[in-house]
């Protein structure tokens, strides 16, 4: 009876990781952002329709408390959802191989973030300026250490060939690890 349980676990653990490594691999947006018709990922944001400020590094508690609007990205108020689809990109963002658009961001790196915020964390309100005023770095999303630049094209016919038994042939070395 013990064989069988520990079995079954062993099972049951292979089956969750799998399921974990595809989850992985196949998710194309940052926790936390969503996935547009057009294939680009768009965070909600903090509106305030006094002064037209949109606020992406605002979390939507502390945007309720100021009484302003909090925007889905799937919600047809969004400025950016599905209306990019041509590969043009909104000012300030540029668009990668696959066509698809990312901005840049400032990031804290080893020194505390703004307002209580811990090391390496990252902002898309502050421009470049702003960002270096407070001894962060800025960077653009080209830059080579963004791991979502280029993330999400399409592998071409002829690049299929070398790739296509990369993934089965990983999942066998995780299964036979366990």
């Amino acid at each position: 009876m013990i064989k069988v349980t520990q079995q079954r676990n062993k099972n049951m653990n292979k089956i969750l990781i799998s399921i974990i490594f595809f989850s992985i691999s196949y998710s194309s947006c940052l926790d936390g952002y969503y996935l547009d018709d057009c294939g680009n990922c768009w965070a909600p944001y903090c509106y305030n329709s006094i002064n037209e400020d949109k606020k992406f590094d605002m979390d939507e508690n502390e945007c309720m408390e100021k009484d302003f609007e909090w925007i889905m990205p799937d919600s047809d108020k969004h400025i950016y959802y599905n209306k990019y689809c041509d590969g043009s990109c909104p000012k300030n963002f540029l668009s990668d191989d696959c066509g698809n658009c990312w901005s840049g961001f400032c990031y804290s790196f080893f020194s505390k973030g703004l307002d209580g915020d811990p090391a390496h964390s990252v902002y898309y309100d502050l421009n470049e300026q702003e960002c270096q005023n407070y001894g962060y770095n800025y960077y653009l999303p080209n830059n080579r250490f963004n791991p979502y630049w280029n993330s999400s094209c399409e592998v071409k016919d002829n690049d299929k060939k070398k790739y296509i038994y990369l993934l089965p042939a990983a999942l066998i070395v995780i299964l036979l690890a366990i």
